[in-house]
């Protein structure tokens, strides 16, 4: 069966933060084909951490090593956005393949948004 309409990644629009050495106002999280835990963001691999529980300036003042052990698979969001009701505040972690750096954004997500998450698993060291 061909995955024609499936979905390839998921848009997201940042609120604070950037991914990798460039800041975009929105980043294309593209799927890889090899991987569940690891997204495409401007051809370059990144792994996915999962969603924070803390605010995006908590998370930024921890050393990077605990920074990276407060994001968790499951969904926390960080309240109501102020321009609409449909969408909420969440926190992603991401972190290099490569370099293991560690790229964090705030964001407000949609329902229809959040969904395509299911697609991705959380990225834990062995």
């Amino acid at each position: 069966m061909i995955h024609f309409f499936k979905a390839r990644g998921i848009f997201v629009k940042r609120k604070k933060g950037q991914i990798g050495s460039r800041i975009e106002p929105t980043y294309a999280l593209m799927f890889v084909k090899d991987r569940t835990d690891v997204v495409k963001i401007d051809g370059v691999r990144y792994l996915f951490l999962g969603f924070g529980d803390d605010t995006y300036e908590t998370v930024q003042a921890l050393s990077e090593r605990k920074a990276k052990e407060t994001f968790r698979c499951e969904r926390t969001s960080q309240g109501a956005s102020e321009k609409t009701k449909n969408k909420k505040r969440y926190l992603l972690g991401f972190q290099h393949e490569q370099t293991s750096a560690l790229s964090i954004i705030e964001t407000d997500l949609s329902a229809s948004q959040l969904k395509k998450f299911d697609r991705l698993t959380c990225y834990r060291p062995d």
